[in-house]
Parts: structure tokens; C-alpha cells; sequence
């Protein structure tokens, strides 16, 4: 009796069943097809944006993401939301309007692939200095990124997105489309997108009828469309104006070359 007793006893412990955690092979295997399905996700994502690229060559998008958002945003809030904007051809617009633009925006635009790496530097010392994020560095081939395929909120991975997009466009389109692409969705104030759109709203005319002074007025409100009016300027804007003015006069021969080709 004992005998059996004892047996019993040792399969009772046997079938004892104690909790298990994942071994170090199921973590890699798991780890190796997070990274798999991130890769896949990632590729299929970008192939889509790079189609669609591709399209812009010859296509206007009829609907871009910085409008899409600021439309939620307004849904969100249940309060009405209207918005203008006509694509134009490049050669269309003033070239006292593309020159102030080049200015203030991105002065090196018909130079670089994208990435100013001089103005990177110089926000980073600049924002280190003053312990805050007091100047960009995006080009206007990073804002047209944004512009289209993104949202206006400063984070990592739409930073990382935006510079990914950034490189894909300065490879597929040329400096000429990026330019026309930037001047017919840029945000120009509430509800007011691309120049040709602004320029109505504001003067009354066409972009191709622009003066220097009203062309310099719309470069200095696109650092703060949405607190920006050209038709009644403040004093924010008024400084704003005479930086523009500044940064026109420092243009280099090469750029103004580069910018009359555009007429073209």
C-alpha cells in the first residue's frame, strides 16, 4: 500500500503545472517578425508616397494634408471651416512674388538637394543659445513635403517622415515643379492656400500682377498664416516685411538667374 501511495503521490507532483514565460528563442523570433512586418510596412507606405510623387509631374493633387487637417481640426471643435485654393502655372506668378519667397524661405533652394546642412547648422547653435526651438531649417522642399503628405505637428517621426519624403521629391521632380508645387498649396492665412488664392483674397488681382511691396507682404506672413493679414498689416508683419526686404537684397546673382528661368 505504501507503495502505491508513494507512486501516486510522485505523479500528483508530476502533473503540477507551473507558469512559463517566453525563452530567449520565442523573443527573437518575435522580435524578427515585428521587424519584418515594420520593414514591409514601411516599404509598402513609402511606394505609395513615391507613386504618387511620380504623379505630380504632371498632375495638381486636388486635395493636400495641411488643408485635410486644419478641416478635422474645425470638425473636431464643430465650428465652419472654408478654405481656397487655384493652382496656377509657375510662369504665371510675379517674379517679385517667387524672389521675395526664395529670400525668406530658403535662399539656397536651386543649390542644395533638399537639406541646407548651412542652415541646419546655424538653427542648431542659434536654438542651443536660447535653450528653445527659435529658428527652422526646413527648406522649401521639406514645407512642400509637409505641405502635401503630412501634418503640421513638430514631431520625431514626422520629422523623419518629412526628410524621407524630401529626399524621394528632390530625386523625382525637378527644382522648377517642387518651386510650383510650394506656391499653390503654401498656407497664406485662415483658409487661404497657395498665392494665386491669397493674392485675390487680399489685392484683388491676379499673382502675375503682384508689386514689390505687396509680393514681399505675402513672403512675411507665411512663417504665421493663420495671425497674418496683408490687408491690414500689424507691426509683427510690418518687421516682418523689412527683414524680407533685407533678405532680398542679399540674394546671389546665380539665384535671381535661377528664379527668371522659371519663367520660362
Amino acid at each position: 500500500m505504501k507503495y502505491f501511495k508513494k507512486q501516486k503521490n510522485s505523479r500528483n507532483k508530476k502533473s503540477i503545472s507551473h507558469p512559463t514565460f517566453i525563452n530567449r528563442k520565442s523573443f527573437t523570433i518575435l522580435l524578427k517578425i515585428t521587424v519584418a512586418l515594420l520593414v514591409v510596412w514601411f516599404l509598402v507606405k513609402f511606394s505609395i508616397i513615391t507613386y504618387k510623387i511620380i504623379q505630380l509631374r504632371t498632375e495638381n493633387p486636388k486635395m493636400v494634408s495641411i488643408i485635410q487637417y486644419w478641416v478635422q481640426k474645425h470638425q473636431e471643435k464643430h465650428e465652419p471651416y472654408s478654405y481656397s485654393f487655384k493652382v496656377v502655372p509657375i510662369e504665371k506668378i510675379s517674379v517679385n512674388l517667387k524672389t521675395a519667397i526664395i529670400a525668406t524661405e530658403d535662399p539656397n533652394f536651386f543649390s542644395h538637394h533638399g537639406f541646407d546642412l548651412g542652415q541646419i547648422k546655424e538653427s542648431f547653435f542659434v536654438n542651443i543659445k536660447q535653450m528653445k526651438i527659435a529658428r527652422g531649417a526646413s527648406t522649401i522642399t521639406m514645407q512642400t513635403a509637409r505641405t502635401l503628405f503630412l501634418h503640421p505637428k513638430k514631431t520625431f517621426t514626422r520629422k523623419a517622415q518629412e526628410a524621407i519624403i524630401t529626399v524621394i521629391m528632390e530625386l523625382v521632380l525637378s527644382k522648377k515643379r517642387i518651386f510650383e508645387l510650394y506656391l499653390n498649396y503654401a498656407e497664406l492665412g485662415d483658409g487661404l492656400f497657395g498665392v494665386e488664392s491669397a493674392t485675390r483674397f487680399y489685392y484683388h488681382k491676379n499673382s502675375s500682377d503682384l508689386s514689390i511691396s505687396q509680393s514681399i507682404c505675402l513672403a512675411a506672413s507665411i512663417s504665421a498664416p493663420g495671425i497674418s493679414n496683408c490687408a491690414h498689416p500689424d507691426l509683427r508683419l510690418q518687421r516682418r516685411v523689412k527683414i524680407v526686404y533685407n533678405k532680398m537684397k542679399l540674394l546671389s546673382l546665380q539665384t535671381k538667374k535661377a528664379i527668371l528661368a522659371t519663367q520660362k
